[in-house]
């Protein structure tokens, strides 16, 4: 509880207003994400009728256009079977045929907005004409007239250019036969009004195509349109809009869908209907239609505003209310708060003194906290009794042991021996003066490390390579091992090493603590006594106890070879005139020259005094001749000078083969001694090859 005296209680933002902050942050995300949905949803009701407006009123244009095709066809036809003008178109009287269109022209053009009458005999000669085109905008009448002749059918089609006209060509009959062709055509400009009438929308004629020889009024073009209204309605209103939605829209879109713009305080709403009907591949033409859609666009966002206005009520009423039911509840839970630092400050007497001492029958959560404040206060002074007297225990024991530490470390640091303690993964937690002296590191150095680190170290033992792997594979399973370091003198040192775990109340891999006795001298005696009891001392050739060895393992193993069994000559005279100390020196000598030129390739070996013998494996007595030989060129070329006298140096060299002459190394020996004297008989050659007969001849 101490402790927690120290800490400074922050003011913070009380409860209250955090969750009044957050509810009113999440109600207003609400209001404004349905406020948004609810302006979305209209938005998309509205753009869903506007498109099938957009697609009625495509509907309702190309009937219009059909229908005015349909009256002018009607007309041609009634023309075409005007009284005496098929006889009059029979006969090439043309006065009759001028007569008899004079007589219609003022009705066709007055009543029914005809602008070009033309009729054509059989042979497609113009009969007749009323009214006059404009040179661009001639049609091709003889295709019209040839498709009509040949097929006794009516042709209509519609041409836009610098304006746009309806065609219709229709056949004359008589009797059945077609004399001629009556050709008709008519402006759009009653259409534009029909279609105005019928859509309630405002409309323009848009022609598309090269106008380099056209002579259009520059207002009415639109550049980025590269085209030209021919027909509009209402022009101070719709010229400028269209203006203006040209440099912001292309033209193709409109045709899919409406283009909503806003002009003059105004929303207005854009589209188009492609004329599939004009035969011109010139120019391409489009009916435009300009619908007000202020009204629709000010009620949606009218409704938004009003969604938004009933949201921020809702959302007010929502915290005034919220407000009401926490204000009460959280005074409270505020108070048993302010009481929490005082409780951790250990003043349990004042706590439970601003605390109420009984709880009501209907006790909510707030009475439940203060009745276990209370109750906690009790228990937290009776823990902090308990902790002051724990604790002072603590601190005794804690003497206790510190004492006990430094004796052990006293006890530890006395001993010449390596003591390490490790932990379960090998780690070194621990070690005496006398290991840090030794290896000449600090602790910083050793713990934590390894312990294979710092005492495995890849180094060769005294004892041969095989020893290491043996004490290596050893230390997995055991409790004592031998291992190998260098110490700081660079000096290898064999440690035997007793490694004892220690309790583990937990179960799991304990540490153990590992005590290591320096046993490199005895291991350097022990290598010296095995090596004294295979070696002769003054030569460090092998002794006659390795050499038998040697000879059993090859016939155990039914190998073929040579024993070579030397006696140096007149060696007694040179050890007895010169001294023994002469002698050995001779020995070392030739044991040296034997050793140099032939120890790779066969087993030496002193057997005693002046003999010396050679184990050859894999060799015939050819080869075993020519060592032999070889052998005498080796001492001979020995200049031994011995005060101020040069000896002379050779041998008697008895030869025996194996498993020839002997199948013991007892009777090889033997054999070898033998032709080793009968050697020494002879005064041509300083070897022999033992034979047979030599054994029997020692016999009799």
């Amino acid at each position: 509880m101490n402790l927690l005296s120290s800490l400074k209680v922050r003011q913070r933002l009380s409860l209250t207003w955090r969750v009044t902050a957050l509810s009113s942050l999440l109600l207003l995300v609400l209001v404004a994400l349905f406020t948004w949905l609810g302006h979305y949803y209209l938005t998309l009701q509205f753009e869903a009728s506007r498109l099938t407006q957009h697609e009625r009123q495509q509907r309702e244009i190309r009937l219009v256009l059909q229908r005015s095709a349909d009256s002018l066809l009607q007309l041609a036809s009634l023309t075409a079977s005007a009284p005496n003008l098929a006889n009059a178109l029979a006969h090439s009287n043309l006065s009759t045929v001028a007569d008899t269109l004079n007589a219609l022209w003022p009705s066709l053009q007055l009543e029914a907005g005809v602008d070009e009458l033309f009729i054509f005999d059989a042979q497609g000669h113009l009969m007749g004409r009323f009214g006059a085109s404009t040179p661009s905008n001639e049609p091709p009448l003889q295709s019209w007239i040839g498709d009509v002749l040949a097929t006794e059918s009516p042709v209509t089609t519609l041409r836009c250019a610098m304006d746009c006209q309806q065609f219709v060509a229709v056949p004359m009959l008589l009797e059945g036969d077609s004399i001629g062709t009556v050709v008709m055509s008519r402006s759009l400009a009653d259409v534009t009004r029909q279609a105005k009438e019928v859509s309630s929308s405002e409309i323009a004629l848009l022609v598309i195509g090269d106008q380099e020889e056209q002579e259009a009024a520059e207002e009415r073009r639109l550049p980025h349109w590269k085209g030209h209204l021919v027909a509009l309605t209402s022009r101070e209103l719709t010229l400028p809009l269209l203006q203006l939605a040209s440099t912001q829209t292309p033209i193709d879109p409109l045709n899919d869908a409406p283009f909503s713009i806003k002009h003059a305080s105004r929303y207005l709403e854009l589209s188009a209907v492609y004329m599939e009907e004009d035969a011109d591949w010139r120019s391409t033409s489009y009916f435009l239609l300009i619908s007000d859609i202020t009204d629709q666009v000010t009620a949606i966002k009218s409704a938004t505003n009003t969604l938004l206005f009933v949201g921020l009520i809702g959302w007010l009423a929502a915290q005034l209310l919220q407000l009401i039911i926490l204000l009460g509840p959280m005074a409270r839970l505020r108070r048993v708060a302010e009481l929490l630092p005082a409780l951790a400050n250990g003043k349990f007497s004042s706590v439970r003194a601003k605390l109420p001492v009984s709880t009501p029958r209907l006790s909510n959560e707030i009475n439940v906290l203060e009745h276990s404040t209370r109750e906690l206060s009790f228990q937290l002074e009776t823990l902090e009794n308990a902790v002051q007297e724990r604790s002072q225990q603590l601190a005794e024991r804690i003497d206790e042991l510190a004492s006990e530490r430094d004796f052990i470390s006293s006890l530890l640091d006395t001993a010449r021996v390596f003591i390490v303690a490790q932990s379960a993964t090998g780690h070194i937690q621990l070690v005496n003066s006398y290991t840090r002296e030794r290896l000449a590191l600090s602790d910083n150095d050793l713990l934590g490390r390894h312990f294979n680190d710092i005492f495995d170290q890849p180094t060769s033992l005294l004892t041969g390579d095989r020893d290491s792997a043996h004490h290596k594979g050893r230390a997995e399973i055991s409790s004592q091992e031998e291992k190998i370091f260098q110490t700081v003198d660079r000096c290898n040192c064999i440690v035997a090493w007793y490694h004892t775990p220690l309790n583990d109340n937990l179960g799991g891999n304990a540490a153990r603590i590992s005590v290591g006795l320096d046993i490199t001298e005895r291991k350097t005696a022990e290598t010296r006594l095995t090596w004294l009891a295979e070696h002769d001392p003054l030569t460090e050739l092998f002794n006659r106890h390795y050499f038998q060895d040697a000879m059993l393992n090859s016939l155990s193993h039914q190998s073929e070879g040579a024993i070579l069994l030397l006696d140096l000559d007149q060696f007694k005279e040179i050890n007895e005139l010169s001294g023994h100390h002469i002698g050995d020196q001779l020995l070392r000598e030739v044991a040296e020259t034997l050793y140099a030129n032939l120890g790779q390739r066969s087993t030496i070996a002193r057997l005693g005094g002046d003999e010396f013998a050679l184990l050859l494996e894999g060799v015939n007595s050819e080869q075993a001749i020519h060592i032999a030989e070889y052998i005498t060129q080796l001492l001979d070329s020995i200049e031994f000078v011995s005060a101020g006298i040069k000896h002379h140096v050779s041998a008697s060299i008895g030869i025996a083969l194996f498993p020839l002459h002997g199948q013991s190394p007892a009777d090889l020996l033997a054999s070898a001694d033998m032709a080793m004297y009968k050697a020494k008989e002879q005064t041509a050659s300083h070897w022999y090859l033992y034979a047979h007969e030599i054994s029997a001849t020692r016999s009799l």
